[in-house]
């Protein structure tokens, strides 16, 4: 397995993650309905617009 990271605009890793991935239809992996489980994204009033995110340091504390 092959590690993949996100990396964050000035360079440093934000998340790094493993995985295997086998190409199979929907069917086959899972009884998964796409119409009554479709992902959907609610906005509410009080989202933030931006997020700030702090560089870890050599000890992992901002």
């Amino acid at each position: 397995m092959r590690a993949r990271e996100l990396l964050l605009p000035f360079g440093s890793i934000a998340a790094e993650g493993y995985g295997k991935y086998i190409k199979l239809p929907l069917d086959k992996i899972a009884d998964f309905n796409f119409d009554e489980q479709e992902g959907r994204v609610t906005i509410a009033e009080n989202d933030p617009t931006t997020v700030e995110v702090q560089q870890k340091t050599s000890t992992g504390i901002p």
